[in-house]
């Protein structure tokens, strides 16, 4: 099979990992804020920018909502699944380029890289879940294969395509979607010893970001005036610029999130820096360079603005997943990589066992200690009896196995356990710890019963407001009040949400007179809806 057929495959079944059981999950803190936009597009049409109670978002352009608004339609409404379906497909192209992108030095590579992006928690998680990120990650993955490629089989007209790719990074995210991509073909080629197609790179990358930013101010321009433009400039560059995270959040907090993934490629890159810092001609030595350098810039890049989340350096995970799979390679050899190697395959071994062992006693747990979560044993029974076949095959075959199928097979093995512990039981415990929809339907159906308008108290906008949002049938626009003042002045009819601890808070006068009409919680946090009826 040639490896366009084996990246189709993988497709498909990267495909069908990050969408199978979506649609019985519930939007969940970022993901109610698309879920929101999707709905609004549904009643307002669509623009250039998705929209919030109404009024434009301008942190990100209407690309990945539009493409969730036409998968809600597809399928016949909004939901988990429509909604994360195009991040799926993104994720999903995205393991077929860390394949393809691999297979250059080996076909094994590439196995292994894919293997690894699965065995990446902040990678599955992204890919389950309406995320802007895994569609940055998907463009900067099919850039770096084309410019490698391009160098490696002397591969020049898919360069053509460069430009357009950035373009839709742009399209995704704004200027840092672009940007991304952008640094990593500039230190591709750095790294390369090619610095005048470094310079060009980045020339033609700076041309293309400031067509683009001029089109996207001119639209916004157009659809709604100077003050509108401008603020989105604000919102896209300056505003990024504000928060402030150590220097070094990305290199340090990353151990969590992008495990195993992110730990294991430092592994392989300090026990082999002698190697990568001398001129050696070995070309898997080359490869992991320009892999170290694909992540390295994007972290260190995104260390500069003060606004820093986790997720946006999800593009680095495909040149992470690849370095990983050099503990498997001659290429590094020289080291303690043989000991880890050995220790890797013996830690993997136990995993499937662990799993099996682990839902059953979680099941029982939470049972014993009334957690609101719900382990879906429908989930589990297609999960163990999957489990046994593939070690029963494995079992069979291994007499017969080589050393490398042996750990290929050992970490594939691993990395379904993971997938299937991620959805039958990580999951779950999130979903039952960060649930709104019960609270949300209480207090909707009392306020449809009455025609009351909503308010919210010292929450939001664009808070825990969003999860109560996301959950009603159709887009309202509430009001935000902040001060016991402005609860005396509302209607006796109108119902108000507050967090518990601020409800706590009020004034005896005013909280004696209110009347609940829900207790429950959003996220994570109590909530409480009322209504202000003074007597």
């Amino acid at each position: 099979m040639n490896d366009r057929k084996t990246a189709l495959l993988i497709f498909l079944a990267g495909l069908f990992v990050f969408t199978f059981a979506t649609s019985y999950l519930e939007f969940l803190r970022m993901d109610c804020r698309f879920g929101v936009f999707a709905n609004e597009m549904k009643e307002y049409g669509i623009g250039l920018f998705p929209t919030l109670y109404g009024k434009a978002y301008t942190d990100y352009p209407a690309t990945q909502t539009i493409l969730i608004y036409l998968s809600s339609r597809l399928f016949g409404g909004l939901s988990m699944f429509t909604a994360s379906l195009p991040s799926a497909i993104a994720g999903a192209l995205t393991l077929s380029f860390i394949y393809l992108i691999g297979a250059l030095r080996s076909r094994r590579v590439g196995f292994y890289g894919v293997i690894f992006s699965f065995l990446t928690y902040g990678f599955l998680s992204a890919a389950r879940s309406p995320s802007t990120d895994i569609f940055i990650t998907a463009v900067t993955a099919c850039v770096f294969y084309i410019t490698h490629n391009s160098e490696e089989r002397n591969a020049k007209v898919p360069l053509l395509f460069i430009p357009f790719l950035l373009a839709a990074g742009f399209a995704f995210r704004g200027p840092i979607g672009l940007i991304i991509p952008a640094a990593v073909i500039f230190a591709y080629y750095a790294v390369s010893g090619k610095y005048k197609k470094a310079v060009i790179g980045g020339i033609l990358s700076g041309v293309v970001l400031l067509l683009c930013v001029a089109a996207f101010y001119y639209a916004a321009l157009h659809q709604g005036g100077k003050e509108f433009a401008d603020e989105i400039i604000n919102s896209q560059i300056h505003s990024r610029m504000s928060k402030q995270k150590h220097i070094f959040y990305y290199f340090t907090d990353a151990f969590g999130v992008y495990s195993l993934a992110y730990p294991l490629a430092l592994i392989v890159i300090v026990s082999s820096w002698k190697k990568l810092f001398s001129r050696s001609d070995d070309k898997d030595i080359k490869f992991i360079k320009q892999l170290s350098a694909w992540a390295f810039i994007i972290m260190l890049g995104l260390s500069v603005p003060g606004t820093k989340h986790m997720r946006y350096i999800l593009p680095v995970i495909p040149a992470l997943s690849l370095i990983c799979a050099f503990i498997f390679e001659e290429a590094t050899n020289g080291s303690f990589i043989p000991f880890f190697r050995r220790f890797l395959i013996k830690t993997v071994m136990i995993l499937t066992f662990i799993c099996a062992i682990l839902f059953p006693i979680a099941h029982i747990v939470f049972k014993s200690i009334t957690l609101p979560i719900e382990v879906n044993i429908a989930f589990l029974i297609p999960a163990f009896i999957l489990l046994a076949i593939t070690m029963s095959v494995y079992h069979s075959l291994k007499k017969n196995m080589t050393p490398e199928k042996k750990s290929l097979g050992l970490l594939a093995l691993a990395a379904l356990s993971f997938v299937l512990l991620d959805i039958s039981f990580i999951e779950p415990l999130y979903q039952g710890i960060e649930s709104s929809s019960a609270f949300v339907k209480k207090t909707e159906f009392q306020r449809i019963l009455s025609g009351s308008n909503l308010f919210f108290y010292r929450t939001g906008p664009d808070g825990e407001d969003i999860k109560y949002m996301v959950n009603t049938e159709r887009p309202v626009i509430p009001g935000f009040i902040s001060s016991p003042d402005d609860i005396e002045a509302l209607s006796a009819t109108d119902i108000i949400i507050s967090g518990e601890s601020e409800f706590d808070k009020l004034p005896p006068e005013i909280k004696d007179n209110c009347l609940s009409v829900c207790r429950g919680k959003m996220g994570h946090r109590k909530f409480i809806s009322f209504q202000y009826n003074p007597k």
